[in-house]
């Protein structure tokens, strides 16, 4: 299965991959956790930017892969968490909220999340 087919899942039928799952998918492809969560979040970012996925499942998504990140044997003292993967988790994480300079009636994630997605796309490459 390839990252783009695991994040249409994740997005459409709720079918987010576990840390066991992740573990199991970087040793069969031969790449780096680093590796995934950056391409399965460019693709999430993309998705998002192509209208293909709506705000809320992506940031559900997001959420999910953040918890997983941030937790052995993904996240420790020697390991952070990887770019982009991280500037996407809080560029979806930036439409959850008004923030205090916003006007009552702007859409944060119109505001926030698709400017944000879109220039984080233009930084970086999405590689299946």
């Amino acid at each position: 299965m390839s990252i783009k087919a695991l994040v249409e899942s994740s997005t459409t039928q709720e079918d987010k991959p576990t840390a066991d799952e992740i573990l199991l998918y970087c040793g069969t492809t031969q790449i780096s956790h680093e590796f995934f969560f950056n391409q399965f979040s460019l693709e999430v970012a993309r998705g998002f930017h192509e209208q293909r996925y709506t705000y809320e499942d992506c940031d559900a998504v997001m959420n999910h892969l953040f918890n997983i990140m941030t937790t052995a044997p993904f996240f420790d003292t020697e390991i952070n968490i990887p770019e982009p993967a991280f500037s996407i988790f809080l560029t979806f994480d930036s439409g959850e909220y008004h923030h205090p300079h916003d006007l009552p009636h702007e859409n944060p994630i119109e505001k926030h999340t698709r400017p944000g997605v879109s220039e984080i796309l233009k930084l970086h490459t999405y590689r299946e």
